[in-house]
């Protein structure tokens, strides 16, 4: 099941203040519940479907595929995100986390009721799920988060959104067993789902580094995607 999505906010108030970048991966994560196994699942997942959305290769409901993207950057896993994500996963509430609790990150969840499902299955589950809104629901060729896209009655297309949205590329995922259910919270940095904005640029994706136009990026012209150095 999935909850009614975020939209980004350029002129919210907030008393957070912004945390420091984390320089830490997946491997250096402390001992919390999920395993590097688990990790890699959520990271791999999101890099093969940003993959697949540079590439052209992914089904939209508005017809065709979705358009090429020519800068995507390629997802790392943040450990300071994970832990954000864990501390709103683990209060097993269904609805999403304030934003001035996780400043400039976006946040996807996802629950089932069936318990104790296996943490990689259930971030199978969800991963698949925010997803496939694109093939359900669509978002055109214009590949613009509009209001009028945004507002469509009994549709939801936020998950997708911000999964492939070009220029976040932080990842942190958790997953808790609650009384209830299987409970699934991810969230990105820097937040996407900008009303108005691009989704990502259009074109073809990069075959050199210059290509990313991004002063620290490596070109992967196997994934079509823009590395972070």
């Amino acid at each position: 099941m999935l909850p009614n999505c975020q939209l980004s906010c350029r002129n919210c108030k907030t008393d957070s203040v912004p945390s420091k970048p984390s320089t830490q991966t997946s491997q250096s994560c402390r001992d919390n519940g999920m395993t590097r196994e688990q990790r890699k699942k959520f990271l791999d997942m999101h890099n093969n479907y940003r993959s697949m959305v540079a590439k052209g290769q992914a089904k939209d409901a508005y017809g065709g595929n979705a358009p090429r993207a020519a800068r995507m950057k390629k997802m790392i896993y943040d450990c300071d995100i994970e832990e954000s994500a864990m501390r709103h996963a683990k209060r097993c509430y269904f609805a999403h986390s304030p934003a001035h609790t996780r400043e400039n990150l976006g946040e996807n969840l996802y629950y089932t009721s069936e318990l104790r499902v296996d943490k990689i299955q259930a971030a199978e589950q969800g991963i698949k799920a925010w997803f496939d809104e694109l093939a359900e629901y669509g978002v055109g060729q214009e590949n613009v988060l509009t209001k009028q896209l945004w507002n469509r009655p009994k549709t939801q297309i936020g998950h997708y959104t911000q999964m492939v949205w070009q220029d976040t590329y932080k990842l942190g995922c958790y997953v808790e067993w609650c009384s209830s259910m299987t409970y699934v919270v991810c969230q990105y940095g820097p937040k996407g789902n900008w009303l108005g904005d691009l989704i990502y640029e259009k074109g073809n994706s990069c075959t050199t580094d210059a290509d990313c136009k991004c002063s620290n990026c490596k070109c992967s012209r196997e994934e079509a995607l823009c590395v972070v150095q």
